[in-house]
């Protein structure tokens, strides 16, 4: 239960990130839906669209990557 409580937070300050850096391309569901695909699994969707963040955009999106692949046993 402690494991989902740790995955809830991080899964809020990504997408509060995220969000703030793409309030021009995105939407709060649009960013929302985003991130529950990437997290699920399709991480090449958070790549085609890394570059609609600026300059930190790539930078975050390795990293939410990497949160992905350690969580996943």
């Amino acid at each position: 239960m402690k494991f989902l409580v740790i995955i809830a937070i991080l899964y809020c300050g990504f997408f509060v990130t995220f969000w703030s850096l793409g309030r021009d391309a995105y939407t709060v569901s649009e960013m929302g839906w985003l991130l529950v695909r990437i997290f699920f699994g399709s991480s090449y969707i958070g790549f085609d669209s890394m570059h609609k963040f600026g300059l930190f955009g790539p930078t975050l999106m390795y990293s939410a990557l990497m949160t992905q692949l350690l969580t996943h046993e």
